[in-house]
């Protein structure tokens, strides 16, 4: 132990008054606070605690630079009360590791239905920002079925949504224009969109 730097070390006084290190950490070991006088310190053994009360909080200033602080302990007769206290930390730290488990759990379902739904609300066809306007404006405007009468749509655009058979041809109108109409993959293309641009994921 003497090889080492531990800011905090721990030794057991016996009836004859001789000190047996037992112990040498970190000062967050102890959760960033130094055993003090009148504290009682519970070891894990292979098969039960062993209790120490603070006897004494010496801080030793070393030029070497192994200084810290050496806190002498004597080892106490258990009790009912000190074997209760480790069944209820253990107890609550098991109900803790319990919720946090729960919690885990619920938190990957989560992120699971959210993969889902983004799956579920992803657009299926790879269209340009420009047929998906002439899409959205057929839905909107069923009367206005023909390339002329919908906004920014040439024969182009007109092709690529029938190709995806998002549209398809109904007829001719009065003049020999091939008319349209928007198929059910259409609406359900558009309704995908806006419900992923609508969704936190």
């Amino acid at each position: 132990m003497a090889d080492r730097n531990f800011s905090v070390r721990l030794f057991e006084i016996d009836k004859e008054g001789s000190l047996e290190p037992i112990l040498g950490v970190d000062e967050d070991y102890f959760a960033g606070a130094v055993p003090n006088v009148g504290d009682t310190y519970s070891r894990p053994g292979l098969e039960d605690y062993t209790f120490y009360s603070v006897q004494r909080r010496i801080f030793v200033d070393c030029h070497g630079g192994a200084s810290g602080w050496l806190i002498i302990v004597r080892k106490l007769d258990a009790t009912s009360l000190l074997e209760n206290v480790v069944s209820a930390w253990q107890e609550d730290t098991q109900f803790w590791n319990e919720i946090d488990q729960q919690e885990s759990i619920e938190e990957g379902e989560r992120r699971k239905q959210e993969r889902e739904d983004r799956d579920e609300y992803a657009p299926r066809h790879n269209l340009h920002p420009r047929e998906v306007l002439a899409l959205r404006f057929m839905i909107e405007h069923p009367d206005c079925n023909t390339v002329d009468a919908i906004p920014q749509a040439g024969e182009h655009t007109i092709n690529v949504l029938a190709t995806a058979a998002l549209i398809q041809p109904v007829g001719k109108n009065h003049s020999g224009q091939k008319t349209w109409r928007v198929t059910e993959e259409g609406n359900a293309e558009i309704e995908r969109r806006d419900k992923l641009s609508s969704s936190k994921f």
